[in-house]
């Protein structure tokens, strides 16, 4: 048994060795203040008190093995993220303040790539050995994260064919933003087409000037006798979207329920699952792999998630 002690020792030494060589090639993101710090530390304690014992080539290759998952991950949470610092991984955003104008260190509307971090987090299952919450958290937060960005440019490109006020869209929205401002073009369209024009026409007829007055008559009466022969068209096309409207911000809420669960430091995972459940009848199908590591999240304890 001493003997065993004694070679495990030696062991532990080796890794130790290989640890700090390893933390050394990183030091350049794993400051004091670094995300990244600490998920190795968490991930370094793992393969130290493990069951197995690895030799030097195995452990290295854990190690590796963990750093370019975590690179790949981190990767597709900041793919359009211009500039983001080294050290940095991800932290919770008010989706409010980056919905109607995103941040100009954003080149999408959302900074994430799921495709690739639909790549990742498949790898990252694939090593079970690795699994933390905290790294769990990274990934249910960047897929739900950016499905609601996404779904609220749709919204917002619907609400502008529908002319739904901001309000409507988002709750407590107190001023017009820019994508809103045909609301303001259309009001003034029908002043100058239904008020101004015919007030000018009389204007004109009034002071003796009906030349002009007919100049101006037989194109504006020309383009309202096609204005109102399309009304039944538009009106038609309107009540078609109408209840896409209605689903988009449906949608769009729902969403923005998910995150603000996902995105505190400690949820109930059961109650997750039940709601992604609940949205699935409404049309919300989340990426497949939310639902994996969601199962996993219930598996180690159905009540509680933290990190």
């Amino acid at each position: 048994m001493l003997l065993l002690f004694s070679e495990r020792r030696m062991i532990l030494d080796r890794y130790i060795e290989l640890e700090q060589s390893f933390l050394k090639q990183n030091g350049y993101r794993l400051g004091s203040s670094s995300q990244f710090r600490h998920i190795y530390e968490l991930l370094l304690s793992k393969i130290r008190n493990s069951p197995i014992i690895f030799n030097k080539n195995q452990y290295w290759g854990k190690l590796l093995t963990a750093e370019q998952i975590i690179d790949y991950i981190v990767s597709a949470l900041r793919a359009y993220w211009i500039d983001a610092p080294a050290d940095y991984i991800w932290s919770p955003v008010d989706p409010d303040s980056v919905m109607f104008k995103k941040p100009n260190y954003w080149s999408e509307a959302s900074p994430v790539d799921t495709v690739a971090l639909q790549q990742a987090a498949a790898r990252y299952i694939e090593e079970p050995w690795m699994q933390l919450n905290i790294i769990d958290w990274y990934i249910l937060n960047g897929f739900i994260f950016d499905e609601l960005l996404r779904t609220s440019e749709l919204t917002q490109s619907e609400a502008l064919s529908r002319g739904i006020r901001r309000e409507h869209v988002v709750p407590g929205a107190k001023s017009f933003n820019s994508v809103f401002d045909k609301l303001g073009r259309d009001r003034v369209k029908s002043i100058i087409l239904w008020f101004l024009i015919p007030a000018v026409l009389l204007c004109l007829y009034y002071f003796g000037h009906s030349t002009i007055a007919a100049l101006v008559l037989l194109p504006y009466t020309l383009y309202m006798a096609v204005y109102l022969l399309s009304l039944p068209e538009r009106f038609s096309e309107k009540r078609k979207l109408k209840p896409v409207s209605c689903d988009f911000i449906q949608r769009q809420n729902r969403l923005s329920q998910l995150y603000q669960i996902v995105s505190a430091s400690a949820f109930n995972p059961s109650r997750l699952k039940e709601q992604m459940t609940d949205n699935e009848g409404c049309g919300i199908h989340l990426n497949p792999v939310i639902q994996v590591i969601v199962d996993r999240a219930i598996e180690r304890d159905p009540s509680v998630f933290t990190i």
